[in-house]
């Protein structure tokens, strides 16, 4: 959360490459999880939000349609 914040994208996708969280579905279970935690509208929750989009948009964790995840 750290490395995105100060927009250092490189050095997130290499924190997560290093230690597959990018393809690990409990990564996205948990970052959605705390989403779903932090307060609306919170800096956190929008922090999270981007990250998870950006996982996502690597191509790195599948998208579950809701209440699909197995």
């Amino acid at each position: 959360m750290h490395l995105w914040k100060a927009g250092d994208v490189i050095k997130v996708d290499e924190y997560l490459d290093m230690r597959g969280l990018g393809h690990n579905p409990l990564f996205n279970q948990l970052v959605q999880a705390l989403i779903e935690m932090a307060p609306e509208r919170s800096d956190e929750r929008v922090l999270l939000e981007n990250i998870s989009n950006h996982v996502r948009e690597r191509g790195m964790l599948p998208v579950y349609p809701l209440g699909l995840i197995e």
